[in-house]
């Protein structure tokens, strides 16, 4: 099993409105056929399915490991630190988008960004570093989360300038970690586990005091 500390986020038609309440401790009652109970992210992907932040497929399947997009990353995080509706104006996010409200409400709280030619590009799958930094926008605002630790992966050379910091303060708080071996792998796109798991360990955070 890869070491991952990442993890994934949700389709569109799986978002649902989150609740942002203490970590749970028991069991889950949502099963998912491919989320055996030792699947590395099984306690992450039960926890959030519990508090409502995501859900399953209709056949009863997480499909942990199904790729994700920019808009759905963005989405699951405005939807499980429950931030206010917004509006907001990109060229290729229509307001009859599915994910309008949750790329609106991130753009808003300046967690997701758009490009200089005003489009958001929701299809495009979110990488390590992307997710990283979106991370990091997300727990600046709740408290000045700065301590970092020096990165020591065997790619570390290959992190761009603009995830580096971000990264290093993730890594310092366990919110993220090597993806396989001793490697990062920053430019790997993002799975549903790896961004429930992600979630997961930011609001683990937000949760324990001695953190801040």
């Amino acid at each position: 099993m890869r070491n991952k500390l990442f993890v994934a986020a949700v389709a569109a038609t799986t978002i649902v409105p989150a609740v942002v309440a203490p970590m749970q401790t028991e069991a889950a009652q949502q099963t998912f056929k491919d989320v055996p109970d030792n699947y590395y992210a099984h306690t992450e992907i039960t926890n959030l399915v519990d508090r409502g932040i995501i859900k399953g497929f209709s056949n009863n399947t997480f499909k942990p490991e199904q790729q994700v997009t920019r808009a759905e990353f963005a989405t699951i995080l405005a939807r499980a630190l429950d931030w206010p509706a917004a509006d907001s104006n990109f060229k290729d996010v229509s307001k009859s988008s599915a994910l309008y409200d949750g790329v609106s409400r991130a753009h808003n709280a300046t967690i997701a960004r758009g490009f200089a030619d005003g489009t958001f590009k929701p299809n495009k799958l979110v990488t390590r570093e992307d997710m990283a930094v979106m991370i990091d926008r997300a727990m600046q605002l709740k408290a000045p989360y700065t301590y970092t630790k020096e990165l020591d992966f065997t790619d570390s050379h290959k992190i761009g300038a603009y995830s580096k910091t971000a990264i290093e303060r993730l890594y310092y708080y366990n919110v993220m970690g090597a993806y396989t071996g001793t490697n990062f792998e920053g430019d790997t796109p993002g799975t549903r586990a790896e961004t429930v798991r992600t979630i997961y360990n930011m609001l683990k955070v937000f949760d324990n005091s001695s953190f801040e």
